[in-house]
């Protein structure tokens, strides 16, 4: 009995060190454990990325409890895993060379306007779908893309529920300067953002202003730096696609000065806004959604809220130290601006 613990147990520490070979266009997908340890990934040789974001020879790079990616090799890679993981395996069909092919018309255009100097207007881009699609991961690999070809695009956030750049509840634009980190994720030197106070749109209208009113930073700051205007914007929206949200998204199009709409993972769409869209310059994509995309059930959404509120004020690895005040209820005072009954204009 205690020969078969020993062997037992010294199983179970091996699984936690795992070397994967990849060949050439595969992708190995890990997930890790929600209420696991830390996992650690590093290229031991060869080339690979994580989302676009190139990893160099034997760095590590820490994937948090609960997390998800994905290591992509054009060329063949080594890769060891180390730690507990839900499951990691190794992919051979994946779509991430229609997205090189998609950053490679979207470079094209940076380089024309480039070229044409003063005026010329590089490529806005909108990524669309349903929930669960990968429209964040699209768009984070198309940052870097364009970042590592010495590009500066405009990452724009319209998720509410999701808070890529900051909290949940606001709508963001961030320009990326350079490859956003595999640990730290997006850059929050220069962000510009704007609160609508909650993770659905309860009203349209006031969305709507805030999507308008972004849309005319972009143009000032286009205006005020040529790198900038070349460079373009992607932009990640919400995963309500109709009635409604189909309005949101038509509307968000014109009001950023979209060109290019890349639509992931329902064809309904794709033929939709193909047909509203029609006799204008904005050009309409289908992208193939990837396989390692996953349905995230509401206890996960709720969970990766809650992570995104406490690394904004603690930091992504916990370095920062924000100091909390408690305050009584009945020491509040509650003051409404506006509705109601209004006093006579005699007083």
């Amino acid at each position: 009995y205690e020969i078969f613990m020993r062997d037992w147990s010294s199983d179970v520490c091996s699984s936690d060190l795992q070397t994967f070979d990849l060949e050439p266009e595969q992708e190995l997908r890990v997930e890790t454990l929600k209420s696991g340890e830390d996992v650690e990934i590093q290229l031991l040789d060869g080339a690979a990325e994580v989302f676009g974001a190139e990893i160099a020879k034997t760095q590590t790079v820490t994937v948090r409890a609960g997390r998800k990616l994905a290591v992509f090799t054009y060329h063949g890679a080594k890769i060891e895993v180390r730690g507990a993981v839900e499951i990691a395996y190794v992919a051979g069909e994946t779509p991430m060379v229609s997205y090189a092919n998609t950053h490679s018309v979207l470079h094209a255009k940076r380089e024309a306007a480039v070229a044409a100097g003063s005026g010329a207007e590089g490529p806005r881009v909108m990524c669309v779908g349903p929930t669960d699609v990968g429209k964040s991961t699209v768009c984070s690999i198309l940052c870097n893309y364009a970042a590592r070809a010495g590009h500066s695009p405009l990452y724009v956030d319209l998720d509410l529920g999701q808070g890529a750049v900051t909290v949940p509840g606001t709508m963001s634009a961030v320009p990326i300067d350079s490859q956003i980190d595999l640990e730290e994720g997006i850059p929050l030197e220069m962000p510009l953002v704007y609160y609508y106070g909650d993770l659905t749109v309860n009203n349209p209208d006031y969305y709507k202003h805030i999507v308008s009113r972004m849309g005319a930073m972009m143009d000032e700051r286009s205006k005020a730096n040529e790198s900038a205007r070349a460079a373009g914007c992607v932009v990640n929206t919400m995963g309500w696609v109709e009635g409604l949200g189909l309005e949101l998204l038509l509307h968000a199009r014109e009001a950023l000065k979209i060109d290019h709409v890349l639509v992931l993972g329902q064809e309904r769409l794709f033929g939709q806004l193909q047909q509203k869209l029609a006799g204008t310059e904005c050009q309409v994509f289908r992208l193939q959604k990837s396989g390692g995309v996953v349905e995230r059930t509401p206890e996960y959404r709720r969970a990766s809220r809650d992570r995104m509120f406490k690394e904004y004020f603690y930091g992504a690895t916990g370095e920062l130290a924000p100091a909390s005040q408690t305050a009584y209820f009945s020491k509040i005072s509650l003051y409404r601006i506006g509705g109601g009954p209004k006093a006579p204009s005699s007083a």
